[in-house]
């Protein structure tokens, strides 16, 4: 569909898989195991602290919902953050491929200095 290039770059969907398919493994195979190694830890540690130190363990659990909280509000951030950075980085590859593909055409008409700029 022709419509299709009006509003992306040529190379912008290459680009944007290849970061999505990279952040995806990354959190499939690295992040996983160590939410779930994080959580048994936590687990385990409340546990034990209730059983050996119970006072302690209750300020520990009186503050834990805070602290979830605030790692909620920076793990949004980081999401947002990580989204604009994506489509950055799509735009700036999509301009990078083309131009290389058609480097002779921007010599030939003396082109260098502006894609330079751009």
């Amino acid at each position: 569909d022709i419509s299709y290039f009006d509003v992306y770059k040529a190379g912008e969907l290459d680009s944007v898989l290849f970061d999505y398919t990279a952040r995806v493994h990354g959190g499939i195979g690295v992040g996983l195991s160590e939410v779930i190694s994080t959580l048994t830890v936590l687990i385990a540690g409340s546990v034990i602290a209730l059983i050996k130190i119970w006072k302690l363990a209750l300020v520990m659990l009186t503050i834990s919902p805070i602290l979830f909280v605030l790692a909620l509000i920076c793990a949004k951030r980081v999401a947002m953050l990580t989204s604009k950075e994506l489509k950055a980085s799509s735009k700036a590859d999509s301009v990078a491929q083309e131009v290389f593909t058609s480097v002779r055409t921007v010599f030939a008409y003396n082109g260098a200095q502006f894609e330079q700029q751009r």
